[in-house]
């Protein structure tokens, strides 16, 4: 540890980015030069197996005028209000990159998210999963988002509401639920203009679970003919789908006229 000590503290901040947050305080032990770097690292991960109060202790003790990047993964149902209190800090920090994971397998608590996050202007790539969303307000605009990931039900008000405000998105990719693209397919009908992402930035499309559904596969269509800038759209079909339907779905899709020439259309 005597080769690292010295380094300049810009770089031994880099350091301790890389590890999960719960090995990177454990460095406060190695001597008083160490006791308070930790809380200068610009990134919290974090995988709680259990509830705990980790996540808000790190917040308030954390001194880093920015938080650039916040991962956090719940295993078991943490309170709604504690998860609100936890995202808003973090646009209140300045946060870049947002993965938020709950858990996927107990019961599902709706979560209200903090009003700032929906006009973040710091965003470049949020990550949703197993998200259950409640009061999502008509105004969203995320300026600088370069990338969206989400997993259904998250999906519904991004895609649908948040097309004319994310001038920048590059990649889009989400496993949507039933129900969720009736409502998204209307959204986009309803719109006189295309959004200004599929015109100049958008590049990236995956869409996992592909059931061939109306509304999915005319959803599919708009961003094959409205995305000028596309260079890969990825379509994986549910692993249940028989071979027959596969290859209708196939041939549905990959006859559908693209606006981009570069466009690479793969089926799996």
């Amino acid at each position: 540890m005597d080769r690292i000590s010295p380094l300049p503290d810009d770089l031994i901040l880099k350091i301790l980015s890389f590890p999960p947050t719960k090995v990177a305080i454990t460095t406060s032990l190695l001597s008083k030069r160490w006791r308070d770097v930790w809380k200068h690292v610009p990134k919290l991960e974090y995988f709680a197996p259990r509830a705990s109060t980790f996540i808000q202790n790190f917040l308030i003790l954390h001194k880093a005028p920015v938080l650039k990047t916040m991962h956090v993964e719940l295993a078991q149902n943490h309170r709604p209000t504690d998860i609100e209190i936890w995202l808003r800090v973090a646009v209140e920090r300045g946060v870049r990159k947002l993965r938020f994971h709950n858990n996927p397998f107990g019961p599902k608590e709706a979560i209200r998210l903090p009003g700032s996050l929906y006009t973040c202007q710091t965003l470049v790539s949020l990550t949703l999963l197993y998200t259950f969303i409640v009061d999502v307000p008509l105004t969203i605009c995320f300026p600088s988002l370069k990338t969206l990931r989400l997993r259904a039900p998250a999906m519904v008000f991004l895609v649908a509401r948040n097309h004319r405000q994310t001038p920048k998105l590059r990649v889009l990719r989400f496993r949507p639920i039933e129900r969720c693209f009736d409502y998204v397919q209307i959204q986009w009908e309803q719109t006189s203009s295309v959004p200004q992402c599929l015109i100049s930035s958008l590049k990236t499309v995956e869409w996992i679970d592909y059931q061939g559904r109306e509304s999915e596969k005319k959803t599919v269509m708009y961003l094959l003919k409205n995305s000028g800038q596309l260079k890969k759209m990825a379509i994986k079909a549910l692993p249940s789908t028989n071979l027959g339907d596969r290859y209708k779905m196939l041939q549905e899709l990959s006859s559908t006229q693209r606006s981009s020439k570069q466009c690479q259309f793969f089926f799996t």
